[in-house]
């Protein structure tokens, strides 16, 4: 089989639809590019149906008309070569959204983003611009960091406080509107949240809904976590 695609990522269009990404692989020509798309709540390659594509592409790009039928989405794209044969590569990246109702929500985001850039992982634009301010608690001098969405530049005021979102970090959007806004990036493996004494501001956005217990493992002998507070739509 051929080698696999490289920089497979995803773009959010107008969010409604997603292209897909990648370069061609190195080695042999490709006669076309075979890509998988799951619909599951978790990212898990048996909920992926290896042995029909859902598109093909001769091009090194697919857009994704049908993104929304689904709040979390997950894509592999596999190279073949003249011959019929198909690699296996088992790099799956994904699409999320997030639901936000008028005013102040707390987020985090459970994927690694293609590009941390604030403008990047926000993607608005002229035509769709739910969320107008983005706060951030810094743990650390604890207090809040504030960046507004400038509508006349379509871009984010990001000089003075903070310019980058990252995964897992807790985040207050005001939106308004209700939304169900995407984010893409890549699945981790393991995210290591850094604590500091006293109140931190993280979301354990999960795959699917689990025990605390089986999130934040603890005991009675070795314990750093005391209180955890959430936030529901109500305020």
């Amino acid at each position: 089989p051929p080698n696999e695609p490289k920089n497979l990522s995803l773009e959010v269009l107008n969010n409604n639809q997603i292209k897909i990404k990648w370069d061609a692989p190195d080695g042999e020509a490709i006669n076309r590019y075979n890509i998988y798309i799951s619909n599951s709540t978790i990212p898990d390659l048996n909920n992926f149906n290896f042995n029909s594509p859902n598109a093909y592409t001769s091009s090194k790009e697919y857009i994704d008309s049908n993104a929304t039928l689904a709040n979390k989405r997950y894509y592999i794209v596999r190279a073949q070569d003249a011959a019929g044969n198909d690699e296996k590569n088992e790099n799956i990246v994904a699409k999320f959204d997030i639901n936000l109702d008028i005013g102040y929500n707390l987020v985090s985001f459970p994927l690694i983003p293609f590009d941390s850039n604030v403008n990047k992982v926000m993607h608005q634009s002229a035509v769709y611009k739910p969320v107008l301010e983005i706060k951030k608690y810094d743990n650390i001098n604890k207090e809040f960091k504030i960046i507004t969405y400038n509508s006349i530049t379509n871009q984010w005021n990001t000089l003075a406080d903070f310019n980058e979102l990252k995964t897992l970090e807790g985040y207050f959007f005001r939106s308004n509107q209700k939304a169900n806004f995407t984010i893409v990036g890549y699945i981790p493996s393991q995210i290591t949240l850094n604590l500091v004494n006293g109140m931190n501001l993280f979301g354990l956005t999960v795959f699917e809904n689990k025990n605390i217990q089986d999130v934040i493992i603890q005991s009675p002998a070795n314990y750093n976590i005391t209180e955890i507070v959430s936030r529901n739509n109500n305020g």
